[in-house]
């Protein structure tokens, strides 16, 4: 009955201002494509340390579900489509 819709880059706050951020800064968009580049196991692992270390510093939520969100394969690609 009830349907999980896909979340999408375009339709997503948090992914959109994490997109943003990255275009402001070089360092941070450098960060962004390395752990996206890798392979998919690594990246998830990576995505889940990153976001348990953002957590301890006391990061938005919003950047934390941003992060999650680029767990999806499809997502992640398109990240770095946008931001290559």
């Amino acid at each position: 009955m009830f349907k999980k819709t896909k979340s999408t880059v375009a339709t997503n706050e948090e992914v959109i201002s994490l997109i943003l951020a990255a275009k402001d800064d070089p360092e941070f968009k450098s960060k962004l494509l390395n752990l996206l580049r890798v392979p998919e196991i690594e990246r998830k692992h990576n995505i889940r340390q990153w976001i348990a270390e953002s957590q301890e510093r006391g990061a938005p939520a919003e950047f934390l579900a941003a992060l999650a969100l680029l767990h999806d394969d499809t997502v992640a690609r398109k990240v770095i489509d946008i931001l290559s």
